[in-house]
């Protein structure tokens, strides 16, 4: 298609595109504009409507009232002046009393009902009143809904009514005129029946477009409660619009487009003129004629691009001439391979294709020049040390130099003659970054601008000739050395072939060895399956005695005959052989995996019932030790998996028993997930002493501790994580531990698993009932609310989510929840808002806030340690509410409040209004050394504002929870009520940096929930940053009046040992003897206990926990008032050769573990009897 043809076919479709658009939008303007104005109309009428019903049945009900004080209606009473259209009595709630029966003339029926069902089925339509006469008659009176009623409303409320049983119309208003829209109604009640009521329903018709409303009086005394109503109005003069839109636009469109295409055809003459000269020229060229030129016919746009078409031909055309010269000089460069034969030819070439006199070309070696060939100057006057700094721009930098004359020409000597110089041009030759050579070219004619552009297309192929040249003749020089090489590499290979010998005969002599050490480690790994074969079989020979022990000490304990004490006793020999066998399992598993005798077997099992078993087993270990411990299972369904269970079960339990043993205080939490379907991931987190980096690399390797000296706390074989590791690989699994010493420890299980089954099902409730009250919870990260959620349900409490934090503070009005936990890490700072909000709105705090932020994909948590928060500047009102109420849960008095500010003018305002209290205030201006202020004070209670300084005041919150002296001090923020953007972001700046220098988990955010939580139930705070033993030295002193002591008088022994079942051992031990006996679980127990009691005897193991043996007789003996304690070591390290050691350390006799009862009763009467003859004398 001709691009003329195709200018008149765009105007052509922008024409009907524009007048197409403007009609839809008319259209479509006018369309809604009426129907808005119809809409309104319709639903001022459907108001009307209601009103004027209501003001029906208002009318009966007063007429009815004024029969009733004129009549008792034992009488007929007169309807006539009444708008009541019917009354009759109904007694026993249905039967109608015959003879009372009373209807307006108006009415169109004039037959009795027996009933009031009857009366109802055949006037579903009837407004129907009902009044209590007595006890069971009842005046039922009414009105008909009649088309005349409807006639009258209509007219009323300048509308059109239709009355709908069971969405079909009964009775309409004006019937002749609005029988025709009946289907229009019906179609509107069923759309409008699932809606509200004066919800719109719009149809448009041939006729008139139809607007209807419906209305269901629900609280409405009609007597079928499936009457119904429409309210509808009719609009011909919309349909009639529409017509006469549609006629003028097809005019306007027709006389548009006719008047489009004349003015096209005249305005476009010369364009398209001009745009057929282009076509001409450009199908001239295309056959070859590349001389043609386009004829200009028009000086608008298109004349410019003839002329640019012209401009480019002639670009072409120099360009093919260039590229011409090109192909000819590539073809010189490649026809002569020595360095002279090149140079001399390129030279040559050179200058005669740009058109100068003269020219050099100079090799560059160690940045001097070296000619190799020139052209029109005589070689003898060619000197390449002179005019060496006329160079050194080219040589050093590369830089093209151009020296253009207007005098003192510069003298060119061809022989006969001196040339004046007018123009030089020296340009560098670069190959692979490296200038190689120079080429110096001289004209006596003035500047040659193609010199620059030719050399430039020309530069890189001369560069690789020059080059290759330089290389050919290096290659002659290695040949000839080659040569060389050879006559002397010929000798030396003799010496060789001597060495050679002498090589291969080390080398057999080599491998004798290596058969020798093939041997050896064959040998070896004999004697390892030999020792593992010993294990097993020493394990079950032990376990065949033990389960005689356990078995016959089970069948004892539930004899009822026994006596308590033997029923303890009997205990503590179960529960130490349930130990020992947990020991010979290890023990039989690891020589298993030794021996190559464990084989993976897989079996089908439920996830979920898997998990439900191993909450069963860890279960009394958490409960034993008082922890926390959470699941987190992420999968929404149960699913059948096929993989090694019992294996499995092994890794699990032994990784969260080992978070049981090595977790004082805090939670433990068990997370699982499904993968993409196919990878079952498991993670083990605890909150205990952690693992440092060092020790990570090693703590899977068999019989590896990280604490194996005297003053470890914990036991075990350092058996568990290496089976862990071996089964995980027979399984195909990964195991791998992240851990901070101090932090806690993650260990995380990933192994492949075939899902055989899902089955959707509820989630099983883990916690119960919640009771001990709402937590809202605003956090709009669907795995922070999870996490913390299954912590709170597990505590019992019910949590109420929330994101919109801006609506929190009417949330907070409405539930009176237990605490608000905010995230305040939102890139729209709505946490910060709404904690502002809440402080604002609620100057007397009565819940507590508590503020977080998690960074999931940093693994990073950070709580908040703030006791309250209240809104600035601090008031007399909230200092004294937020002082009453720490007073009120901790029981202790407030006298130092600190109050840290920028100024001390809100301060001084606030001394002058609480001065008669007795509260002494003292003010801290808010620095870097403001923390050492704090110490030096050490106030009751810290007031901290929020600010846009210099200062991060979270950071300094951070500082003074990890001072041990100050971390007890409650801290109250006083936040502003605004804060600029710039301000918020500081604000989670400075929130962020304090939450990555803590290196806190997110499991710490739970700590500090926990702590809050615990303080606002009145339970006592537990500080999670140190590990401390609880001291019963002072209480859990037993007295045993069973039996006299030695020589009559009874005597004193404290037992001091980590294991609770050796303490329980020893002590019935030494209660035969007729002693006392005292406890104490470690070194610092002991000491404490020697304040408050004076043994005559110290039994005291050597290894235990945060004192040992050694450190505890050491203190012992040098203070006076124990020193001369008698002291006995208990360990079961000790050998024979260990005894003098004990002996100097300070220790009177050594007690080998397992205790012997007769050594042990023995050695304890012989120190006793010595003590008593001692005193007797």
């Amino acid at each position: 298609m001709k691009i003329s043809f195709r200018i008149l076919l765009i105007n052509f479709i922008v024409v009907v595109l524009v007048f197409s658009s403007s009609t839809i939008v008319y259209y479509s303007l006018t369309t809604k504009l009426i129907s808005l104005q119809q809409t309104k109309s319709l639903l001022n009428s459907a108001n009307d409507f209601v009103f004027n019903l209501q003001a029906v049945v208002q009318e009966l009900e007063e007429d009815y009232l004024s029969l009733k004080s004129q009549k008792d209606f034992n009488t007929a009473p007169n309807l006539e002046k009444t708008s009541i259209d019917f009354l009759f009595k109904v007694k026993n709630s249905d039967e109608i009393i015959p003879g009372y029966y009373f209807i307006s003339s108006d009415i169109p029926f004039d037959y009795d009902y027996a009933n009031l069902s009857k009366f109802i089925k055949e006037n579903p339509n009837a407004i129907l009143i009902k009044s209590e006469l007595s006890d069971s008659v009842v005046i039922c009176y009414g009105k008909l809904i009649t088309n005349s009623f409807l006639d009258n409303l209509s007219k009323k409320i300048r509308a059109e009514v239709a009355v709908l049983f069971n969405n079909v119309p009964v009775s309409i208003s004006n019937e002749q005129q609005n029988n025709n829209y009946i289907p229009s109604i019906i179609s509107a009640s069923k759309e409008l029946e699932v809606k509200n009521n004066f919800d719109i329903s719009t149809d448009e018709l041939d006729e008139a477009d139809f607007y209807a409303s419906f209305y269901n009086p629900s609280d409405f005394p009609i007597a079928n409660p499936k009457i119904s109503f429409i309210v509808f109005a009719k609009l011909p003069e919309a349909a009639e619009l529409r017509s006469n839109i549609n006629y003028l636009l097809i005019i306007i469109g027709i006389a548009g487009i006719s008047l489009s295409l004349i003015l096209v055809m005249i305005f476009t003459a010369k364009l398209r003129k001009q745009i057929g000269q282009l076509s001409e020229t450009t199908e001239k060229i295309r056959a070859g004629d590349i001389k043609e030129r386009v004829k200009m016919v028009s000086n608008d746009e298109l004349g410019t691009l003839g002329a640019a078409f012209n401009n480019m031909l002639d670009e072409l055309e120099r360009k093919e001439i260039t590229l011409h010269e090109y192909s000819e000089f590539i073809t010189m460069i490649n026809q002569n391979p020595t360095l002279s034969e090149v140079a001399e030819a390129a030279l040559t070439k050179i200058i005669k294709s740009i058109g100068v006199n003269a020219g050099r070309l100079s090799l560059v070696i160690d940045k001097k020049l070296s000619t190799i060939s020139t052209y029109g100057i005589q070689k003898e006057l060619v000197s390449d040390s002179q005019n060496i700094d006329l160079y050194q721009r080219v040589v050093e930098k590369g830089e093209i130099v151009e020296l253009v004359f207007d005098k003192n020409f510069p003298k060119l000597q061809s022989g006969l003659v001196e040339l004046d110089v007018k123009y030089i041009l020296i340009f560098p030759i670069i190959y692979n970054k490296k200038i190689i050579a120079v080429l110096e070219l001289v004209s006596i004619s003035s500047r040659n601008e193609r010199a620059k552009e030719y050399l430039e297309n020309i530069k890189e192929q001369l560069a690789i000739g020059l080059s290759h040249a330089v290389a050919f003749r290096q290659l002659e020089n290695f040949v000839g050395e080659l040569k060389r090489l050879n006559e002397d590499y010929q000798r030396q290979n003799e010496q060789i072939s001597n060495q050679n010998k002498e090589l291969l005969e080390l080398h057999n002599q080599l491998k004798e060895k290596a058969e020798e050490l093939e041997t050896e480690k064959q040998k070896a790994i004999e004697a390892s399956v030999l020792k593992s074969q010993f294990l097993a079989n020493m394990s079950h020979e032990l376990k065949t005695p033990l389960n005689s022990i356990l078995g016959l000490s089970q069948l004892i304990i539930d004899e009822k005959s026994i006596t308590p004490s033997d029923r303890e006793r009997m205990n503590v020999i179960l529960r130490n052989g349930n130990r020992l066998i947990g020991l010979i399992n290890d023990i039989l598993n690891f020589s298993k995996i030794e021996a190559g005798k464990v084989d993976v077997v897989n079996e089908e099992f439920s996830l979920r019932e898997f998990i439900t078993e191993i909450e069963g087993h860890i279960s009394p270990l958490i409960k034993d030790k008082n922890l926390n411990f959470v699941i987190h299972n992420e999968q929404k369904t149960d699913l059948i998996i096929l993989t090694d269970r019992n294996k499995l079960l092994q890794i699990i339990l032994n990784l969260l028993s080992n978070a049981v043993k090595f977790t004082e205080k805090g939670i433990i939490v068990l997370k699982s997930k499904i993968v993409n379907k196919e990878i079952l991931h498991f993670e083990v987190v605890d909150s205990g002493i952690g693992i440092s980096q060092e020790n990570l690399s090693v703590i899977f390797e068999e019989f590896r501790q990280i604490d194996g000296s005297s003053t470890r706390k914990y036991n075990g074989t350092g058996l568990g994580l290496a089976i862990s590791k071996r089964f995980a690989e027979l399984i195909n699994a990964t195991l791998v531990c992240e851990s901070e010493v101090g932090r806690g420890s993650i260990f995380k299980l990933t192994l492949p698993v075939n899902i055989v089954a899902e089955k959707q099902e509820e989630q099983p409730d883990l916690f119960g009932e919640t009771g001990k009250g709402k937590i809202i919870l605003a956090d709009d990260s669907e795995e922070n609310r999870k996490f913390i959620t299954e912590y709170l349900l597990s505590k019992k409490y019910e949590v109420l989510f929330t994101d919109e934090p801006e609506n929190i503070d009417g949330l907070c009005l409405e539930i009176h929840p237990q605490a608000v936990l905010l995230n305040l890490t939102d890139p729209l700072f709505a946490g910060w808002k709404a904690l502002q909000k809440l402080v604002k709105n609620h100057n007397e705090v009565y819940q507590p806030i508590i503020s977080y932020m998690i960074n999931e994909a940093n693994n990073v948590g950070y709580g908040l340690p703030v006791f309250e928060y209240i809104s600035w500047p601090v008031s007399e009102k909230n200092l004294s509410a937020c002082v009453n109420k720490y007073n009120r849960l901790t029981g202790e008095n407030i006298e130092n409040v600190l109050i840290i500010e920028d100024d001390s003018f809100e301060f001084r305002a606030l001394k002058d209004a609480i001065k008669e209290k007795s509260i002494n205030l003292i003010f801290a201006q808010k620095d870097y050394d403001t923390a050492k202020t704090i110490a030096k004070i050490r106030p009751d209670i810290i007031f901290v504002t929020l600010s846009n300084s210099i200062i991060n005041e979270i950071e300094l919150l951070q500082t003074i929870k990890e001072n041990a002296v100050l971390r007890k001090i409650p801290v109250v923020l006083s936040i502003p009520p605004e804060f600029s953007p710039e301000g918020y972001k500081k604000l989670n700046e400075n929130l962020v940096k304090t939450a990555f220098y803590s290196k806190n988990f997110p499991i710490d955010v739970l700590k500090v929930i926990r702590d809050r939580l615990h303080l606002e139930d009145g339970l006592p705070h537990e500080d999670t940053s140190e590990i401390w033993i609880e001291s019963k030295a002072e209480t859990n002193s037993e007295i045993i009046n069973s039996k006299p002591g030695i020589n009559g008088k009874r005597q004193q022994v404290l037992i001091v040992d980590d294991d609770a079942d050796t303490l329980f051992t020893v002590g019935e031990m030494i209660k035969r003897t007729g002693s006392d006996v005292s406890y104490a679980k470690n070194g610092l127990e002991c000491l404490s206990s020697l304040k408050t009691i004076k043994p005559d005897l110290i039994l005291l193991d050597i290894m235990m926990p945060l004192m040992d043996g050694f450190e505890t007789i050491k203190r012992i003996k040098n203070d006076k008032t124990w020193k001369f304690i008698p002291v006995f070591a208990m360990t079961a390290k000790a050998m024979l050769e260990d005894r003098d050691v004990v002996i100097k350390n300070g220790f009177d006799d050594l007690i080998p573990k397992p205790v012997n009862v007769k050594e042990l009763t023995a050695k304890v009467e012989k120190i006793f009897s010595r003590q008593t003859f001692i005193e007797v004398k």
